[in-house]
């Protein structure tokens, strides 16, 4: 048993210090993309700006480790091409809604307009009528729930009053017989 425990231990120990292929280590740059899309780039976190910063990336917490062979994170590499495209493409996507325009001195005119993205406000719009609809959802099963507890309620206190008359009219009855009394 303590060969299964020391073993367990140097894995829990060694867990971040783990090595990944490079293969791993692009697929794990994906997923924080695909997430950071659909999400948003979290606050403190950096988006790589170009294919080469992508491969020089390493953040401990998000699990991404710097990949040092810049000839296999290429987009023509046999192996990794299609999916280092990938990530190329949402990096360009990600920085066209997360990247500050550069003012250059050749600029006569403020510009005025915001930047709008409307698919990111489908997005959140369609979130908050999901949970809209959840919310409503749950209040009406409560409703439901309170109005069945209530006509319980009614019927109980009709039958309690019932119940009390009868035994009204049962001491009226046993009080009427000489002899007998009311036990209580």
């Amino acid at each position: 048993m303590s060969n299964k425990s020391s073993s367990i231990a140097d894995l829990m120990a060694t867990k971040h210090t783990t090595k990944h292929t490079v293969r791993e280590r692009i697929e794990r740059r994906l997923a924080v993309l695909r997430e950071w899309r659909k999400e948003g780039v979290p606050a403190g976190k950096i988006l790589p700006k170009s294919l080469n910063a992508a491969r020089l990336w390493a953040d401990a917490e998000l699990e991404i480790q710097k990949i040092s062979s810049p000839n296999e994170f290429t987009t023509g590499h046999s192996q990794h091409g299609s999916l280092v495209s990938a990530i190329e493409n949402l990096l360009k996507e990600l920085n066209k809604v997360y990247s500050r325009p550069v003012k250059r001195a050749s600029d006569t005119k403020l510009s005025t307009t915001n930047s709008f993205d409307s698919k990111a406000a489908e997005q959140q719009l369609a979130a908050a009528c999901s949970q809209w609809h959840s919310e409503r959802s749950l209040r009406l099963q409560e409703k439901a729930r309170a109005d069945s507890a209530e006509a319980r309620s009614v019927v109980i206190l009709e039958e309690n009053a019932k119940l009390q008359e009868i035994v009204a009219n049962l001491r009226r009855q046993v009080a009427s017989h000489k002899g007998l009394r009311a036990v209580e």
